[in-house]
């Protein structure tokens, strides 16, 4: 091995090290849920933009539309928001899925 891919090998090593810690701090960042006070936050901002979503249109047919689309898309971001705080999401996928492939993989029904 030359000096040159020594260096390539260190730097290498030195990221993957720099890129272990940076994954501890987005996991426990995650694992974290949202507290009381950052929920009524976002509710009074969604109330807000809710709010001036219904008063976008400004009378035609074609912009009460688009105030409708943009407001239940905001409120389905809400919810995803929610489900995704709630952790449902981990559960079905660290527990459930692969305990039902085990039991389809023997020839049973879950």
């Amino acid at each position: 091995m030359n000096a040159q891919q020594e260096g390539v090998y260190k730097e290498l090593v030195a990221l993957n090290m720099a890129m272990t810690s940076d994954r501890a701090l987005v996991e426990a960042a995650t694992g974290q849920a949202l507290s009381p006070v950052e929920w009524t936050g976002l509710l009074l901002l969604l109330l807000l933009l809710v709010a001036l979503f219904a008063v976008l249109p400004g009378g035609t047919v074609l912009g009460a539309a688009v105030a409708g689309v943009l407001a239940s898309t905001m409120v389905t971001f809400m919810v995803l928001l929610r489900r995704l705080d709630r952790l449902r999401w981990h559960e079905q996928v660290t527990i459930w899925e692969p305990t039902t492939r085990l039991f389809r993989s023997m020839g049973s029904h879950p």
